[in-house]
């Protein structure tokens, strides 16, 4: 699977932004996901969209289920996706993001 990811991800749009989150209960998985899966995501993403991050929390509320109710995690999508999404729509002056209709 991740050979097909790689061999097609020219095709991913050069305007898109992804961040890709891991939650690390004991800095090898959040409980389901192993964190080498998750950072192996750069061979996909890196040097093909706009904005590539790789975001990490550890901690309390770290574990699979619990991330998107993790405050950090809350607190960086509003800021950097409904935030940003929000002044792209600002700007464009139109009803939809990247003058997608619905």
């Amino acid at each position: 699977m991740l050979a097909d990811f790689i061999k097609y991800r020219k095709r991913l749009p050069k305007n898109m932004n992804v961040y890709l989150v891991a939650g690390t209960q004991t800095f090898t998985s959040d409980g389901l996901v192993p964190l080498n899966s998750v950072l192996t995501g750069r061979y996909i993403y890196q040097n093909q969209v706009k904005h590539f991050t790789t975001i990490m929390v550890s901690g309390d509320n770290a574990q699979h289920s619990d991330l998107p109710q993790n405050t950090q995690i809350v607190d960086l999508i509003n800021r950097y996706i409904l935030d940003h999404a929000q002044k792209v729509q600002h700007k464009q002056n139109t009803p939809y993001i990247n003058d997608q209709t619905k």
